[in-house]
C-alpha cells in the first residue's frame, strides 16, 4: 500500500464501511521521518466500531478523530502493548492517527472492524458501493445480500499499487456468481461456480479503479454473502 498521509488531507482512504465490515493493513512504519499515519474512512450508518493497532516493534500510540480532526478517543499503551478502541459512531467521517512515541522507526499492524445496520451496495455502476483503497498486504471483507428483490450488489476500490489482488464471495447460502469490471466498466473475468461453492478471481492489476459485481443466480437465488479484496 501507499504510505498513509501525514495529515486529514492526504490520509489512506479506506471507503465506505457499512453492515458488517472488516479491514486491516500490515507491516506499516512511523518514525522520525514519517511522524503520523492517517486513514479515513465512512460510515453510512451508526456503528459499533473498534480499531486495534497491533505488532509494535516499539511504543506508537493510536487516535480517532471526527470529520474535523478533533480527538474522540485515544490509546496510549506503554511499550509494545496493542493499542485499543472501541466505541460506537454515528454516520460520518472519522480519521484514525497512528503516531510514534519513541525516537525509532516502529512497524505496526493496524485492523479496523464494525457491526451495524447496513447500506444496500447500489445495483449499477454510478451506485456502487466504495470499499477504498488497496495495496500490498491490504485486505477488506463485507457482508451483504442479494435475491429475488435485489439482484445485483456492485462495489468499487482503487487500487494504489499495482500486483495481484484477488476479489471472492463466499459464506453463501445459495448460488450467486461475481464479475470483475476495469474503471471504463469492461469486463475483466468473471466466476460462476454452482450452488454454494465460494467464487474467487485473481488477476494483476494496475494502479486505478475497479468494479466487482455480484449476482444472485438467475436473479432468483435469495443468499448471504462475504464479498473480500485483499492482495495476494
Amino acid at each position: 500500500m501507499r504510505d498513509p498521509g501525514n495529515d486529514l488531507q492526504t490520509a489512506y482512504n479506506l471507503g465506505n464501511a457499512s453492515g458488517s465490515y472488516d479491514y486491516g493493513f500490515t507491516n506499516q512504519v512511523v518514525g522520525p521521518s514519517d511522524t503520523n499515519d492517517y486513514y479515513s474512512f465512512t460510515l453510512s450508518n451508526s456503528s459499533n466500531f473498534s480499531i486495534n493497532l497491533s505488532g509494535l516493534g516499539a511504543d506508537a500510540d493510536l487516535q480517532l478523530l471526527d470529520a474535523f480532526g478533533t480527538v474522540i478517543q485515544s490509546s496510549s499503551r506503554a511499550g509494545t502493548a496493542t493499542d485499543s478502541i472501541s466505541t460506537n459512531l454515528s454516520a460520518g467521517t472519522y480519521y484514525a492517527r497512528v503516531y510514534p512515541y519513541s525516537s525509532t522507526d516502529i512497524s505496526y499492524n493496524i485492523n479496523f472492524a464494525g457491526s451495524g445496520v447496513g447500506i444496500d451496495p447500489g445495483d449499477t455502476f454510478g451506485t456502487a458501493l466504495d470499499l477504498g483503497e488497496f495495496g500490498s498486504n491490504d485486505s477488506r471483507y463485507q457482508n451483504d445480500f442479494v435475491g429475488s428483490s435485489d439482484q445485483y450488489d456492485y462495489y468499487k476500490f482503487s487500487v494504489s499499487e499495482g500486483g495481484n489482488y484477488k476479489v471472492q464471495i463466499d459464506n453463501l447460502t445459495a448460488d450467486a456468481d461475481l464479475t470483475l469490471y476495469s474503471s471504463n466498466q469492461v469486463f475483466l473475468g468473471s466466476s460462476v461456480n454452482s450452488g454454494t461453492t465460494p467464487d474467487a478471481i485473481t488477476s494483476n492489476l494496475a494502479p486505478d479503479t475497479y468494479y466487482a459485481r455480484v449476482s444472485s443466480f438467475l436473479g432468483t437465488n435469495n443468499t448471504n454473502y462475504t464479498v473480500s479484496v485483499a492482495a495476494v
